[in-house]
């Protein structure tokens, strides 16, 4: 067993879209998953154009998938999703505090809708600097987790 699991999930399991192909990772726990798709409306959100796109929404599946992971650590942290656009900010908040309920601690990144220009090299994934800073603040939380 673990001491510490880690975990920051990504966007597709309940705020952006993406195309059905992509969820095939999600099989192992959700057989089903197709049934759990969500399909997301035609559109363009900043510069991203989605069609024919669906969100995974399937709150027993995540369930299960936290239970399996508390069975290998005695503790875990989750590192919340920051906001990437306004149009996604409600569906991330509900997304990060669904995750957080199954966790020991949250580590909290930006809800602003300035963080992906400043900490993203392509309104996704983190800076070089950024990722330094996240790994400060899990090595933060380590020290105060108790374990």
């Amino acid at each position: 067993m673990f001491d510490i699991g880690i975990v920051q999930l990504n966007y597709h399991l309940l705020v952006v879209p993406w195309k059905i192909s992509f969820y095939s990772f999600i099989e192992d726990y959700d057989p089903d998953y197709k049934k759990h798709l969500i399909k997301f409306p035609d559109c363009f959100i900043g510069v991203h154009q989605f069609q024919n796109t669906y969100v995974y929404k399937h709150e027993d599946t995540i369930k299960k998938y936290f239970e399996d992971l508390r069975k290998a650590c005695k503790k875990i942290i989750f590192i919340s999703m920051p906001s990437s656009w306004p149009e996604y900010l409600q569906r991330t908040i509900e997304a990060n505090n669904l995750y957080s309920s199954f966790c020991d601690t949250t580590i909290s990144l930006p809800l602003d809708p300035g963080f992906p220009a400043k900490h993203c090299i392509d309104g996704i994934h983190y800076t070089s600097a950024y990722a330094i800073e996240i790994s400060k603040m899990v090595e933060e939380t380590i020290k105060n987790l108790k374990v």
